[in-house]
């Protein structure tokens, strides 16, 4: 009698839950529990399943909890399962699939027949190849909306699915029974747990967000070569409680067409990540009430061979920083309106094919706890004598209340073999563009302008502010600068003459044009 009400109560409870976390995708389950409520559990009570606990799925975390105690879980137990056991113990995945749209057969069939991207052609794609997929991908599941139904699992599914998992956290066979999938792409909903998605899902995996603001998501050491692929209009919003978008693994991952808004640390952060493309993903409030040297939209940290391009910063605590990583770094053809301390920092950046090339940058307004510093700074790193570390055909304009801060700043704290070429600058900083330090450092065929204002200073400089440098060069007269000082004077260029270049030379190498005006900023192509 006392194990009868025992199982009355679990019963019960459960119902409630039920009630509470399900609607038709439950259905049956429900009925299986109103049909049992007085009928003895199969189970001893010392061999009761463990509680898994309150797993909150908005946060992956939590799920990854849950796995790990299936996973440790002896699987006799799980065979031996009673279907209220089931229920109970399987309330995560229940509460996984809750109000999850499953797709027609015949919509999953046209997706992988005809509308099917590898890795590959989604990282190669033309920006307008790319709007054509995610058109035609919408239109095939909008057409089919009418044959979806809510996800149901009955009991025998659901003890497969936590035998499949005690097996391993990440098959085929689970990722499909509770997402939308065929041939190794899913199609993630609003709604949907795109961490769990991760979870369970094996590396390599293309997850297809399909539009629509994808609240609290988060993506936990996303599995090697998976490709995270926005269609228009997809959205992951951390509602300025998710610290982080994506947080850690991306190995061999694209990030494609999200727009990653409303994360209070990091847009995408990681350690040790190779092989990473980034393209036509928005960044848009990230940080705001952070130090940018600490946090922002992309921070990344022993990487190589990055390439982030196409890309758009609005109001965050600093856009791209690499630290400690290796060649080729690419950071091209982005766009900033208010990108917090800087836009880039190379940070001990070391070896071929680093690029911070054809970036456009605006400052309005300051973001996060620190001011405006340096749009780029190159810190204490080195290209190579073949493949110097290129800043090229960049623009910025407007500047913060900083008096140290600058446009373009090479040789920060030492470094080598470094060249920017092509830039244009308008009222960019208390320096135009400055080479503080290091060596074999060439600045060639740039723009800078500036009216005097209360920070202004000088547009080019070469000096010695690290501990030694050498071979400073300002190759030809192709630097051109129309810029005043705070006290209104034009002021050209400057050098303290350590560093390999003479006054005389740097004076006669920045060519004065006082016509030359803002308007520069529209000579820039892209």
């Amino acid at each position: 009698m006392a194990m009868r009400k025992r199982v009355s109560f679990i019963s019960l409870f459960i119902l409630i839950l039920i009630g509470i976390s399900c609607t038709q995708s439950c259905s049956k389950l429900q009925t299986m529990l109103e049909n049992n409520t007085e009928q003895e559990s199969d189970a001893d009570a010392a061999d009761a399943p463990e509680q898994a606990g309150d797993i909150t799925l908005d946060t992956g975390k939590e799920f990854q909890s849950f796995l790990a105690d299936v996973q440790n879980m002896r699987r006799s137990r799980i065979e031996n399962m009673s279907s209220v056991d089931l229920v109970e113990y399987g309330a995560p995945v229940l509460r996984l699939i809750e109000d999850s749209p499953v797709f027609s057969s015949e919509t999953l069939s046209e997706l992988a027949e005809n509308h099917q991207k590898n890795a590959g052609e989604i990282r190669t794609m033309s920006s307008t190849e790319y709007r054509k997929w995610s058109r035609e991908v919408v239109q095939t599941v909008e057409a089919g909306r009418s044959g979806e139904i809510a996800r149901d699992i009955e009991t025998g599914e659901l003890k497969e699915i936590l035998l499949n998992l005690n097996k391993t956290t990440a098959s085929e066979k689970v990722c499909s029974s509770l997402f939308n999938s065929t041939k190794g792409a899913v199609y993630l909903s609003q709604g949907e747990n795109v961490n769990a998605a991760n979870s369970v899902c094996t590396g390599g995996t293309v997850f297809v967000i399909l539009p629509g603001v994808h609240r609290l998501a988060a993506v936990e050491m996303s599995k090697n070569s998976n490709v995270w692929a926005g269609l228009e209009g997809a959205v992951f919003d951390g509602e300025m409680t998710r610290e982080r978008a994506f947080n850690g693994g991306l190995a061999g991952n694209t990030v494609r067409g999200i727009e990653i808004i409303n994360y209070t640390d990091f847009g995408l952060y990681s350690v040790g990540t190779e092989n990473l493309m980034v393209k036509e993903v928005v960044f848009r409030t990230i940080g705001v009430d952070k130090n940018g040297q600490s946090r922002g939209a992309v921070m990344l940290s022993e990487a190589e061979n990055i390439e982030i391009t196409e890309s758009h910063f609005f109001d965050v605590a600093s856009s791209v920083r690499f630290v400690s990583s290796r060649g080729p770094l690419q950071v091209t053809e982005n766009s900033a309106l208010n990108s917090g301390r800087n836009f880039f920092q190379c940070d001990k950046c070391r070896g071929g094919g680093i690029r911070i090339n054809r970036n456009s940058m605006e400052h309005e307004r300051g973001i996060g706890t620190e001011p405006l510093e340096d749009w780029i700074n190159i810190y204490q790193s080195g290209g190579m004598d073949s493949d110097p570390i290129q800043v090229n055909f960049n623009r910025a304009r407007g500047h913060s209340d900083s008096k140290t801060g600058s446009f373009i700043m090479l040789g920060d704290s030492g470094g080598s073999h470094q060249l920017a070429s092509g830039n244009i600058g308008v009222n960019p900083g208390q320096v135009g563009i400055g080479i503080a330090g290091g060596s074999h450092i060439n600045v060639e065929n740039n723009k800078m302008y500036s009216e005097a204002w209360e920070g202004s200073n000088v547009a080019f400089y070469s000096a010695l502010y690290s501990e030694e440098c050498e071979n400073h060069q300002m190759a030809g007269s192709g630097n051109i600068a129309h810029w005043r000082n705070s006290s209104g004077q034009l002021n050209r260029s400057w050098t303290d003459g350590k560093c390999g270049i003479s006054i005389g030379q740097i004076r006669s190498r920045v060519q004065e044009d006082r016509n030359l005006g803002p308007e520069i900023w529209d000579e820039w192509q892209p």
